[in-house]
């Protein structure tokens, strides 16, 4: 898509590997993915260590829920 190669554009790497029968990530689209990972697990580490005693129970009695949702 024209998002996806201006993103290769703005990086300078080429992140898939275009192929008549499809796309294949490349050794840096999997190293962009795993940094993302990293950088969402430390922003949502940081959020949870800044909520309230009040927030963080809400959030430990509705994350089950959703998870039973979603598995429906």
């Amino acid at each position: 898509s024209q998002q996806i190669q201006a993103l290769e554009r703005q990086l300078g790497l080429r992140l898939f590997e275009r192929h008549p029968k499809g796309v294949r990530l490349t050794d840096a689209g999997r190293a962009v993915i795993e940094q993302t990972r990293r950088l969402r697990d430390a922003w949502f580490s940081r959020r949870l260590a800044e909520l309230s005693p009040t927030e963080r129970a809400s959030l430990d009695a509705i994350v089950p829920l959703l998870r039973r949702l979603a598995e429906q």
